[in-house]
């Protein structure tokens, strides 16, 4: 049967390069939503590394999802390995829900945790390394590429 899907994403940097330690605030917003009767894989999900990292990929599935990423990264110095490199830290907080026609549910998932983050000649393509803690598990997520 047909069905139809619409997705939103929206991610936003805000930096201080003369401040202390180099701050930079990443906040992602994302959203999708599912119409018709739909397979399960494509239902909108959280659960993951680019929505909500609870430690179990796609966690709860519904027919819209709504989801936020937010990472605070700080500078701490300048190494070499086959290029000039920047290395830091970060904290990140996540929050996000689904939406199910017949579920009564108003839970917010949230996870938050920190780790470390390379960059290599430009600081918008990252190496990051990072634990988050949900009420329900603790994830490891390596990740490589752009912002989110």
């Amino acid at each position: 049967e047909a069905f139809g899907e619409l997705h939103a994403d929206v991610t936003a940097f805000v930096s201080a390069p003369t401040a202390p330690l180099e701050p930079t605030l990443a906040l992602h917003l994302g959203s999708k939503r599912v119409w018709g009767r739909f397979p399960f894989q494509e239902a909108a999900y959280i659960g993951d590394a680019s929505t909500v990292r609870l430690g179990r990929q796609n966690r709860y599935a519904g027919e819209s999802s709504l989801y936020t990423q937010s990472e605070l990264r700080l500078f701490l110095t300048k190494f070499f390995f086959l290029a000039p490199a920047d290395f830091g830290v970060l904290g990140l907080a996540d929050v996000g829900r689904v939406f199910l026609d017949g579920e009564d549910s108003d839970r917010w998932h949230a996870a938050g945790g920190g780790g470390v983050w390379a960059s290599f000649l430009d600081r918008a393509y990252m190496v990051r390394l990072s634990v988050a803690k949900s009420s329900e598990r603790t994830g490891v997520y390596f990740t490589v590429g752009r912002g989110f």
